[in-house]
């Protein structure tokens, strides 16, 4: 199962969305208009977010990681780059 994962631009001008862990291994696929920094940051309930992925600021355009924790846990992804399609499967 896939989904849609929607990114906004935050008041510093990068772009970010969330979604929930199930338990079971995801991949992340983001599309972007052009390279640059993509990070990735989980976090536990209202716990500070923890980095868990870092792509460099000459990372490509598109990026697809892996993501695998334990159910529940909240995976932030945040761009310096416009975010033109990004999905998750596994969930």
């Amino acid at each position: 199962m896939s989904a849609t994962l929607e990114f906004e631009q935050n008041s510093n001008g990068h772009y970010e969305a969330e979604f929930e862990t199930t338990g079971e291994r995801m991949a992340v696929e983001v599309n972007r208009k052009e390279k640059g920094t993509l990070l990735a940051f989980a976090r536990i309930d209202e716990l500070n977010n923890v980095l868990v992925h870092n792509s460099g600021k000459n990372e490509t355009e598109d990026i697809l990681f892996e993501v695998d924790m334990p159910e529940g846990v909240t995976i932030k992804i945040l761009s310096h780059t416009e975010v033109t399609s990004a999905m998750v499967t596994g969930i």
